[in-house]
């Protein structure tokens, strides 16, 4: 894994697994909603990792990007949770919390093997 693209993959995939089990965890335990608020948050912070590097080439102050990235991903997953009832916004939330847990193991896992 040494490329820099391997652990954004990794991100998305074990991502996608994960929306795809909590669904189906949600509707096997009567919540589907929660699953679904679980992988949609799973989801849109897996796009994290290539929007970020999508910033680094930009022009722009990366501190300002990062800002705006992590506020839009915010607002999507929120907004689509409040969408469906309000009080499973933190269903969405922990989902971006989990896809940045992946990526910062994925991306430690890829150094720790690149050196």
């Amino acid at each position: 894994m040494t490329r820099i693209g391997d652990p954004l993959r990794t991100t998305v995939l074990v991502c996608v697994v994960g929306a795809c089990l909590s669904l189906a965890v949600g509707v096997a335990v009567g919540g589907w909603r929660q699953g679904l608020l679980l992988g949609l948050g799973l989801l849109v912070g897996s796009s994290n990792g290539y929007l970020a590097r999508g910033a680094l080439r930009s022009e722009l102050d990366f501190r300002l990007t990062s800002g705006v990235r992590l506020l839009a991903m915010t607002a999507l997953a929120v907004g689509v949770a409040a969408l469906i009832d309000v009080r499973l916004i933190p269903f969405a939330a922990a989902g971006l919390a989990l896809s940045q847990l992946a990526l910062a193991i994925a991306a430690g896992i890829s150094m720790v093997r690149s050196t």
